[in-house]
């Protein structure tokens, strides 16, 4: 009897230990973090060699948001002093850019690649956009 009690708690205690494993595996898995887009000026941070030490995204008066100094943000950085609309992923405080595309004076977002989007919305003859 005792033999089947002992049995019986080290099973329970295998088990639980294996199902609080695979438990934090999910939930480890589940917290990817959502994409973040913000809008704002950028702003490049330099060190007194002229080096990029860091890229930030002026929301507004009161809100700044730093983004991972990688290839990306050293592409946005190229934008310095322009509006932006940056989207990536927020990890301990700082974006990682994943897309990002310079915003016109209009409020019209300029295509990628460096594109000038047309005047007012306009097709390329000067008249209504094409309608298919």
């Amino acid at each position: 009897m005792f033999r089947r009690l002992v049995g019986l708690v080290a099973s329970l205690v295998v088990v639980a230990v294996i199902g609080s494993g695979a438990m934090a595996a999910e939930k480890k898995a589940g917290k990817a973090p959502a994409a973040k887009t913000v809008t704002g000026t950028v702003s490049v941070q330099k060190d007194d060699k002229g080096e990029l030490t860091g890229v930030s995204v002026k929301v507004d008066e009161r809100k700044t948001v730093k983004l991972t100094v990688d290839d990306k943000a050293k592409e946005v950085a190229a934008l310095d002093g322009k509006k932006v609309e940056v989207t990536g992923k927020m990890a301990k405080g700082m974006l990682t850019v994943e897309s990002f595309k310079e915003v016109t004076e209009g409020g019209e977002k300029a295509p990628a690649g460096g594109e000038k989007a047309p005047a007012g919305g306009e097709g390329a003859e000067g008249g209504a956009p094409a309608t298919e």
